[in-house]
């Protein structure tokens, strides 16, 4: 009777230190779930380790960062253009019957045979050159600037994948590219680029995408600062001319309005 006693207490006393062991070692088990019938194991990770993943996913990954500004617009550039060529002699052939048939200019056939010498065996015809002008602007390319404000609205449906995509969120992209494109040429016209220059002058007298409508006094700042850091251009006297209709149509309050932002950009233009 005694042994049995002893064997009870013993059992229970056993019971009750594997209990414990098993409650403190609770937290630091790592579970592996079983997600669908043929997935692989996924590992649940501890909570600070997520963050750390959500921290690492949110910072902007510059895609090109040892590429110069014109080298990553010639590479854009390349791809755009290179796109819309066909990518074998048969193709070729196919493309210019049906031109001829369709009587296509012959500077447009010649163009396109000028095109495909040029493209073909390249290698990259499917990569993202909006991404890569955008980047190529950030690093201060005028020419990136200028092809961005050229893409036109089939383009873009195609570029941003925008053709399966709901109403509301096609506007809202669409809206942010052009917000992107009025701000990179923003920050180049700063540092001297022309063409950006040019594409804020005509823009504003169209759109500012911060309020939604037209925007003179922008458009003419601009057109000051370009007279200002612009010498031997082409297009100089056609500027002075929108100088001069657009003064006609805005009050003196305007006008000075207009040259207080100029005064703004020039300092800092030679502050870079």
């Amino acid at each position: 009777m005694k042994y049995v006693k002893k064997l009870l207490v013993f059992i229970i006393v056993t019971g009750l230190v594997v209990i414990t062991w098993l409650f403190t070692q609770d937290n630091s088990i790592q579970l592996t779930p079983f997600v669908g019938e043929n997935s692989n194991l996924i590992k649940v990770l501890p909570q600070e380790e997520r963050l750390v993943e959500k921290s690492n996913a949110q910072q902007p990954l510059l895609l090109h960062a040892h590429e110069s500004s014109d080298e990553l617009y010639e590479q854009a550039n390349k791809i755009r253009i290179c796109r819309r060529v066909p990518k074998t002699q048969s193709e070729l052939d196919t493309w210019a019957e049906q031109a001829h048939a369709n009587d296509e200019y012959y500077e447009i056939i010649d163009s396109m045979y000028r095109k495909f010498k040029v493209c073909l065996g390249s290698a990259d015809r499917d990569g993202p050159y909006v991404d890569m002008l955008i980047e190529a602007a950030e690093k201060g390319s005028d020419k990136a600037v200028s092809l961005l404000w050229l893409l036109g609205d089939v383009e873009l449906v195609d570029e941003l994948k925008l053709k399966d995509v709901p109403r509301d969120e096609q506007v809202s992209r669409r809206q942010a590219f052009i917000a992107t494109k009025y701000r990179l040429a923003h920050k180049v016209a700063l540092q001297g680029g022309e063409n950006s220059m040019l594409k804020l002058i005509s823009g504003f007298q169209h759109l500012d995408p911060q309020t939604g409508g037209q925007d003179y006094v922008k458009s003419l700042a601009f057109a000051y600062f370009f007279v200002e850091v612009v010498s031997n251009c082409d297009v100089f006297g056609r500027v002075e001319w929108t100088i001069r209709d657009l003064e006609g149509k805005m009050s003196s309050e305007e006008i000075t309005q207009a040259n207080e932002l100029t005064r703004d950009f020039l300092a800092q233009h030679r502050a870079l």
